[in-house]
This record gives C-alpha cells, sequence and structure tokens, in this order.
C-alpha cells in the first residue's frame, strides 16, 4: 500500500507494529512513521490518531489485522471515507459477519460462540457432529480444526490443541489476535456447523462505495481447512461461466450485507456435495497466497494504480477481458528441513506455460516456514494446457522440480 500511494504522489503517514518500525525505516526513509502495539486496542489507536497530522485526507490498508483499525481511525479523524469501525468489524469479526449475512438471508453455516472447549459439546448436540473449531479474528485457517465427536475432542484437550499459540515465521503477526490460542480469545471462538464440501471457491472484487467495478472468481484445489496437510494450489478463471456467476452473485450478496465498501474484497464459498452453495467468508483487503499477483497477470491489472486510487476514494478504470484463459498458481510446501537439490529459476521459468517463479527455496538452506495457508517456500504460476486435467499437469510440474529435503530425522546430528 505505501508503495502504491508513493507512486502516486501522495504523501503517506505509515502505521505499523513497533516489530517492523525499523525494517519500514531502512525500506522507507524520510517517512513519518508511528507504532503500534496492538491493533485492537481502541484506547492505544486514539493515541495513534492524536499523534497524526491534521491534514489525514484518507486511512488505507490491505493488512486483514488492520482494517478495524483502519475503520477507528477513519471516524476518530472526521469520518474520512471508507468502512466504518461497524462495517469494519462485520468484515473481520466471523461471528458479527455470519449473523449479519444469515440476518440478510445469505445461506451460511450454522454457528454458536463458545470461551471454552468444554461447551462444544453441547453445541455439537444442537448443530451435529462433526463441528468445525476457529477464531472470531483470524486468516490463513489459524487455529482452524475438525472435532469429530466427544472422543475426538477430548483427544485434542489432552494435547492441548486449544492452548496451542502459533510461531510468527513472517514477523507480521505480533501486534494482533492471530497467534493466539483458542482459549486466551476474550470474545471467545466460533463452533461452526461441518459442510460436507465437494469443492471451495474465491472471488476476488475491486469495489467503489459499493459498486462492483471487477470480479475475478476460481477455485482452490481443494477446501483450505485441508491446506494444512495436502499441497494446495488456486486455478482462477473468467466470471462468465453459469457456476462461477453463481459465486460471484452470492458473494455480492454476502458483502452488500457487510457494509459498502471501496476497495479490495476476498470471499470464499463453498459447494456441499448436495449442490448447494454456502458463503464462507469475507475479508475487506487483497488475498494473499500470490493471487493478486496471479490476478494482476491474468487481466494485465497495474495492482498498485488502482489501490492507489481505491485508497483515497477515486474511481479506477480497469480492464475487464482477461490475457489469459485460466491461470494456475502452486504453493510450494515442502516439509521442514535443509534444500538438498531444487530445479534452478532459469530451468522451472524455461518449461513451456509457465508464466512466473517466485522460488525461496535455497539449497544448502532451511525451507522458508509457514503458517496455515500462508507458505512460504515460493510459488509458480502456470497456464494449464487443459482445464480438466490441472491436477495431474501439477503433480507433472512439480515433479519436474526435483525438491529434495532432509528432514531434521535423516540429518546426520553427529556431523
Amino acid at each position: 500500500m505505501e508503495d502504491a500511494l508513493l507512486q502516486a504522489g501522495h504523501d503517506v503517514v505509515v502505521v505499523i507494529q513497533f516489530a517492523g518500525i525499523d525494517e519500514h525505516r531502512r525500506r522507507f526513509p524520510g517517512l513519518s512513521i508511528h507504532g503500534i502495539s496492538n491493533w485492537n486496542d481502541d484506547e492505544e489507536i486514539a493515541k495513534v490518531a492524536q499523534d497524526l497530522p491534521e491534514n489525514i485526507e484518507a486511512v488505507a490498508t490491505v493488512d486483514e489485522q488492520a482494517v478495524r483499525t483502519a475503520g477507528v481511525l477513519r471516524e476518530l479523524l472526521g469520518g474520512l471515507p471508507g468502512l466504518s469501525a461497524e462495517d469494519a468489524t462485520a468484515y473481520t469479526d466471523k461471528a458479527v459477519m455470519k449473523d449479519r449475512c444469515n440476518a440478510a438471508g445469505v445461506p451460511v453455516a450454522r454457528h454458536r460462540v463458545v470461551h471454552h472447549a468444554t461447551e462444544i459439546s453441547a453445541v455439537a448436540r444442537e448443530i451435529g457432529w462433526p463441528v468445525v473449531v476457529k477464531p472470531r479474528i483470524s486468516a490463513a485457517t489459524l487455529n482452524t480444526f475438525v472435532v469429530r465427536d466427544d472422543d475426538d475432542l477430548e483427544r485434542h484437550l489432552e494435547e492441548g490443541l486449544f492452548d496451542r499459540r502459533l510461531d510468527d515465521p513472517f514477523g507480521r503477526f505480533a501486534a494482533g489476535e492471530m497467534l493466539k490460542s483458542l482459549h486466551e480469545r476474550e470474545n471467545g471462538f466460533l463452533v461452526e456447523e461441518f459442510l460436507d464440501v465437494s469443492r471451495e471457491y474465491f472471488c476476488n472484487f475491486y469495489q467503489y462505495r459499493g459498486e462492483t467495478l471487477w470480479a475475478s472468481p476460481g477455485h482452490y484445489s481443494n477446501p483450505l481447512i485441508d491446506a494444512l496437510t495436502e499441497d494446495l494450489y488456486f486455478m482462477v478463471l473468467p466470471p462468465d461461466g453459469a457456476e462461477l456467476r453463481e459465486v460471484v452473485a452470492l458473494c455480492e450478496r454476502a458483502t452488500s450485507a457487510l457494509g459498502a465498501q471501496t476497495g479490495a474484497v476476498h470471499c470464499e464459498v463453498l459447494r456441499t456435495r448436495d449442490g448447494k452453495l454456502w458463503f464462507g467468508e469475507a475479508g475487506a483487503r487483497l488475498p494473499g497466497a500470490g493471487l493478486w499477483n496471479m490476478e494482476n497477470t491474468m487481466y494485465g491489472l497495474d495492482g498498485q494504480d488502482i489501490l492507489a486510487k481505491l485508497a483515497v476514494d477515486e474511481r479506477p478504470e480497469i480492464p475487464l477481458r482477461p490475457l489469459y484463459e485460466s491461470l494456475v498458481t502452486i504453493n510450494l510446501d515442502p516439509p521442514s528441513g535443509i534444500v538438498r537439490n531444487v530445479t534452478s529459476i532459469e530451468e522451472i521459468e524455461a518449461i513451456d506455460a509457465v508464466v512466473e517463479v517466485d522460488m525461496h527455496l535455497e539449497i544448502g538452506k532451511p525451507v522458508p516456514g509457514a503458517l496455515g495457508s500462508l507458505k512460504g517456500a515460493g510459488r509458480i504460476v502456470y497456464q494449464p494446457r487443459d482445464p480438466g486435467a490441472v491436477e495431474s499437469e501439477v503433480k507433472e510440474l512439480y515433479a519436474r522440480l526435483n525438491i529434495q529435503i532432509d528432514q531434521p530425522e535423516t540429518l546426520d546430528v553427529g556431523a
């Protein structure tokens, strides 16, 4: 966002978690940068607002953790354009989100808020086993898992799953809720009806004051709740097929219920095996995991220019005709360990149909960390030869990467 606004010629003031200030000052010398220790502390947000210049004209973010913070700042700074704090809460608190959607007739999974794992059995007796457990405020499937019955619940309790704090390999989440265990959440966590999902879709929007300017749908290789244990790829497609038009329409109904938005919106939709579509979640932000980059390539977009215009409440002109029939991104997720071998970037780029390569695996160095569905090893974008045979094409391409990892149990400890 800083890059986008600076390139567009705007003066920029940055608010960032304290842990990132030094790196940000090195990256953006000369900018006014303010630290914050907790994105969700309204008193601290108010103190930050007092330290900001008086001539702030817009507040914008692409960080899920700071969406509500931005809404609070807009109100404290005189009612600037963009999501209000209330609507920003609807986009970030999954309980509020689903309540709003349900009230608007948008189909969502039944859900209840609990404060301790011992309350789960009572909810499951009401809505049925199995159930999905997830934080109210989070992203990337963090601390999200299925509990199948009372015995499974007891195992999870004994293993300390509800008291598990997450590591932060990317150094991005110290000021938010993302790393907290479920039992540490003051506002509780969600117990949700388990849906037997056959396909999980995404749809990304650019919207201006609630009007959809551009929509880009597609689907994941498998439901994201499985992304922690399976390799993940995702496929972006033009929005003109009947199946995807239905997905786009459901997301538009949901975003209308959540609040008129100017900016990027990322939605997820579930199709169950009986053919019914369910709205999953939405974020008032860009998609992660390389999706944004792939969509910029798919449509030939200047994504930073679009971001900058929407950030200051300007309506951008966005090309609607895709340059490719479809694109696929493979998220690389090898096991942890030391990289023994990987095909060079030059060789990967030379493979027919490969469009982009973003590789972070280096021979002799550890595999970069992962957090939920956020993978740090890299990604490959390619144009499928046969959209109906993507799974086999992905396996073929992955094999050509020749990734070999020395895992901890195979390393010579005495060496």
